[in-house]
């Protein structure tokens, strides 16, 4: 995307949750930095909003580790962003990982 710097791209992939990062796949076609983490954005956030959501199906102790679930997100979220905007390129492990091979296939 011209006009805007990668470094505020990337922090902008996580912005959103995973919503962002799916748009910034589909729109960012130049920058293997920002599909990066725009792809890393995406599988991490919606995998917890789907286990989330998974264990609220579950009685009671659904909902206590739906509530640990919103801890390790919101945590997890102010670090990404702070981490990114530091312009450190920070792997989440497994996912991190499998996107990097994934993208220099």
């Amino acid at each position: 995307m011209k006009g805007i710097k990668e470094s505020h791209l990337c922090v902008l992939a996580y912005l959103g949750f995973f919503v962002t990062g799916f748009i910034l796949l589909i729109v960012e076609k130049g920058s293997l930095r920002v599909r990066f983490h725009a792809m890393q954005s995406f599988i991490y956030f919606l995998g917890l909003f789907l286990i989330s959501a998974l264990f609220g199906l579950v009685p009671f102790f659904g909902g206590i580790i739906q509530f640990l679930i919103g801890i390790l997100t919101m945590v997890s979220y102010l670090y990404l962003i702070y981490i990114t905007y530091k312009d450190v390129d920070f792997r989440i492990p497994y996912i991190g990982d499998a996107i990097n091979d994934y993208i220099n296939k």
